[in-house]
């Protein structure tokens, strides 16, 4: 009776580790003879999985937890908003983006609309530019 034994693809040497797994790059279309395959031991099985693992840059909510994703504030709550951030700056006579960000906890994104509109308004001076602006009253 003949038995066949896979070794390790990657293995280099004479002494090539058993293969404990055959991996198979496929595109997603029915198998031909394109598809390549490897069978690997279990440390180069490991190196290969790993390397088509994401790396950290998303990371899912964890279940149960409320998303932090808000609802868009309405007209009331932006012109209390508005109010809250003018008042902030007449209080610190001069502010940034940053400040009111932290101050308020709201976005980037959010703080400079506000503050753009109360420059619009002519309730606000802004000297600089981009991240070194700088708000003052008027």
């Amino acid at each position: 009776m003949k038995q066949t034994i896979l070794v390790c693809d990657h293995c280099q040497g004479p002494k090539r580790k058993d293969a404990v797994a055959t991996l198979s790059l496929l595109n997603g279309r029915a198998r031909g003879t394109s598809a390549t395959s490897l069978d690997l031991c279990e440390p180069h099985r490991r190196e290969i999985v790993n390397a088509f693992k994401p790396r950290g840059t998303y990371k899912s909510p964890k279940t149960g937890q409320p998303s932090r994703v808000r609802a868009r504030r309405s007209q009331k709550e932006m012109a209390e908003f508005r109010k809250a951030v003018a008042e902030f700056v007449k209080a610190q006579k001069q502010v940034s983006n940053k400040m009111v960000c932290t101050k308020f906890g709201v976005a980037g994104h959010q703080a400079t609309k506000v503050l753009a509109e109360l420059v619009a308004a002519k309730r606000l001076k802004k000297q600089g530019h981009s991240a070194k602006a700088i708000y003052i009253t008027v």
